[in-house]
């Protein structure tokens, strides 16, 4: 979309991103929110997430506010968040290609602006938007937002925006490392034996370590299993997003599969110190996690 001028909106615009996907996906669309309130500092920006992922936009202060719908709404639950919606905004942005995340946008606004697939249901969505952006295979969360920017003529600010961060109480006084094991997915788990060898490997160093993690109970099950006589501080199901946002900004280091609390940790910018920069042993080797 380059060479288009910027989207023309009133001087005060009132505008909508809509991003029904999971928490780690709902934290890589805040380039894009940051890119629009740079773009209109006067503009009131909202954000239309699932329920259970806006807390990921907690204190997030490029938004004004954040609607939440359930993932799997009813007929009248759809009705009335619609109605609720309805030409409300000046301009509202699907930041993914389904049909649900683009029949609101185009409900919330008449400027409408979208990723479309090269199909014949993209090309027909491409009629109805303002602007669309082609859906290209294998790009970065990151980089298809900041192309949504480029398609509304706006300069792309690639920074991503955690929660506000709050205390949570659970910092040690000293160095400390986070680990966040569990991922939303089997295939991306590391085994038992390796999260407790790293563990301790760590705390040789010196580093108290806090295992993170949800509330879930079969992930606490898993956690039950595999921090087993493992030296580490549990405080899986007992932190909030701002919280956990706090903490991970604070530790010397964070290791963890591909999972939000991952996407958390280097928005958060965990910085190792120098005396943490050598390897540790198995970082970075296939099929393991990484730092």
């Amino acid at each position: 979309m380059t060479g288009m001028g910027r989207i023309e909106l009133p001087a005060r615009p009132r505008i909508l991103v809509v991003t029904l996907r999971r928490l780690g996906d709902v934290l890589l669309t805040t380039p894009l929110i940051r890119s629009l309130r740079r773009a209109w500092p006067e503009a009131t920006i909202d954000a239309l997430v699932f329920s259970g992922t806006d807390g990921i936009l907690d204190g997030n202060p490029d938004l004004n506010g954040v609607i939440t719908m359930p993932a799997r709404p009813s007929v009248a639950q759809s009705v009335s968040l619609a109605a609720r919606l309805w030409r409300k905004y000046d301009l509202a942005i699907s930041t993914q290609s389904g049909d649900r995340p683009m029949f609101f946008a185009r409900i919330a606004a008449r400027n409408c602006v979208a990723p479309v697939e090269a199909t014949v249901n993209g090309r027909i969505k491409r009629a109805i938007l303002a602007r669309g952006v082609a859906v290209a295979a294998g790009v970065h969360r990151v980089e298809a937002m900041l192309r949504l920017a480029d398609a509304l003529g706006v300069v792309r600010v690639p920074e991503l925006v955690p929660p506000r961060a709050a205390n949570s109480g659970e910092a040690p006084a000293g160095p400390y490392a986070v680990i966040h094991a569990a991922p939303m997915f089997r295939y991306k788990q590391w085994t038992g034996d390796g999260w407790r060898a790293l563990a301790a490997a760590l705390a040789t160093r010196g580093l108290s370590v806090i295992a993170t993690g949800g509330p879930d109970a079969e992930e606490r099950r898993y956690y039950d299993e595999i921090w087993n006589d493992a030296p580490v501080r549990r405080v899986d199901g007992q932190l909030n997003w701002r919280q956990l946002s706090g903490l991970l900004a604070n530790a010397r280091i964070f290791i963890g599969p591909d999972t939000s609390v991952t996407h958390l940790a280097a928005a958060s910018d965990v910085r190792p110190s120098r005396s943490m920069a050598r390897p540790i042993r198995g970082y970075g080797v296939p099929g393991r996690p990484t730092a």
